[in-house]
């Protein structure tokens, strides 16, 4: 029950996901914001993975089956750190422009019950070959899950207690779109014992809300972060956006302001993906509306000097099951043939081969940590250090440039770190 990014051909900055977390403290020189030269540009502009998993998904294949999955979870199961689970719901009242979720459009609560019920079975499905695992984390996401009816979204998670451990040190988190949160619908949360919950801000500017088909004005959000805490939901992620049409510098500096003073314990900041080839919803937003390049990059460096200088420290995430990646079927007419016939709906994904366990590491900690000892990450996986020689050696521009140092098994990005990350994981 997880979903998978499609291909990702946008430059590293331009579709940047960064996760800012509450702390009294920042990371050290890691958010240091060094003018951008022309050389680097170069660089950062480059057409690289978002690497939300490695091998990326241009690499899965439909040899992974439902059957290849099912066999996956019989170790994974017993996984010392427990499960991680994924629900998809992918409803929502209206679809907003910008969006690139899995999701429709619905007004009727037929198809949302009907696909609970199916979801239900998928758990079971799950449950037939993990069973009693203990579970580490529940995260619900869509579309809008809180799409769901009270009693729907209540059957799921007791379904979920009953074929598996869950303790109360669990993270049980869920999306939420503000505009749909009220006192009574918060309480209901908590008592299911939800423990985290995500609102989709994007922005506060109105004319930019205007143009993406999602209208939530200031106080709507205030609403609704007062509605949760309320209900004693305590940890409330906020998500913003840049590169969206019409937002400007001083758009950005508002809206990052604002949702900092309200202080939710964490902050992730997403680049808007302009794809309309894929989600053709999109074409309603004119490219003429879109800020650049050289802007988008702008709008990610100021919104992240805002955050760190309103203390919090930056951080990112990778997940990533055992055995590999498995991707269920991305439609939901596919989905259900699958789950009414009894098999998982594994459409395709990607068993981990040859040194993917040790480029994964790598990838990871660059991405999370802007630095790595990826010798020591070989060896550790049975291989010698020399198998990095070569792509280590593409680095050499940017060791030559400043912006990584490379000597003794320690690579370190030492400036743009959250703009160069990706093009040093390309290496």
């Amino acid at each position: 029950m997880r979903r998978k990014d499609g291909r990702h051909v946008f430059p590293p900055v331009l579709t940047s996901i960064k996760d800012f977390r509450a702390a009294p403290e920042t990371m050290g020189g890691m958010n240091a914001h060094v003018p951008v030269s022309e050389g680097l540009l170069h660089h950062i502009r480059r057409m690289v993975p978002r690497y939300t998993s490695y091998p990326t998904a241009p690499h899965f294949t439909a040899d992974v089956t439902g059957d290849t999955f099912a066999g996956w979870l019989e170790g994974a199961g017993a996984a010392e750190e427990g499960l991680s689970l994924y629900l998809h719901v992918p409803f929502c009242r209206s679809i907003c422009a910008y969006c690139g979720c899995t999701t429709k459009a619905t007004r009727r609560e037929e198809p949302v019950l009907a696909y609970a019920e199916l979801l239900g079975r998928e758990i079971d499905l799950l449950a037939a070959r993990a069973g009693g695992a203990r579970v580490s984390h529940i995260h619900w996401g869509g579309g809008t899950p809180n799409i769901l009816p009270p009693e729907a979204f209540q059957a799921l998670v007791e379904r979920l207690a009953r074929h598996f451990r869950i303790p109360s040190t669990a993270e049980h988190a869920i999306e939420l779109d503000p505009r749909h949160v009220g006192q009574e619908g918060a309480r209901h949360l908590a008592a299911m014992g939800v423990t985290r919950v995500s609102l989709g801000v994007q922005t506060l500017d109105a004319q930019v809300q205007t143009a993406i088909g999602r209208v939530q004005p200031e106080d709507v959000v205030d609403r609704a972060f007062s509605a949760l805490r309320a209900a004693g939901i305590a940890r409330i992620n906020a998500d913003l956006m840049y590169g969206l049409p019409l937002q400007s510098l001083a758009s950005v500096e508002a809206s990052t302001r604002r949702i900092a003073a309200w202080r939710p314990s964490r902050i992730a900041m997403f680049g808007y993906a302009h794809v309309p080839w894929m989600k053709s919803h999109q074409k309603l937003v004119r490219d003429a509306d879109l800020p650049d390049a050289d802007l988008r990059l702008a709008q990610a460096a100021l919104a992240r000097a805002i955050l760190v200088e309103a203390g919090y420290a930056e951080v990112s995430s990778i997940s990533a099951t055992p055995s590999g990646y498995a991707q269920n079927a991305p439609d939901i007419a596919g989905w259900r043939r699958a789950i009414e016939a009894g098999r998982f709906a594994t459409v395709k994904g990607r068993a981990f081969a040859g040194q993917d366990r040790i480029r994964a590491e790598i990838i990871r900690t660059l991405l999370c940590r802007f630095e790595v000892q990826p010798g020591r990450i070989a060896e550790q996986h049975g291989y010698s250090a020399d198998v990095l020689a070569a792509d280590l050696a593409r680095l050499a521009p940017l060791v030559e440039a400043g912006w990584i140092t490379l000597s003794d098994d320690r690579l370190v990005i030492r400036t743009h770190r959250v703009e160069l990350a990706r093009v040093v994981a390309s290496a």
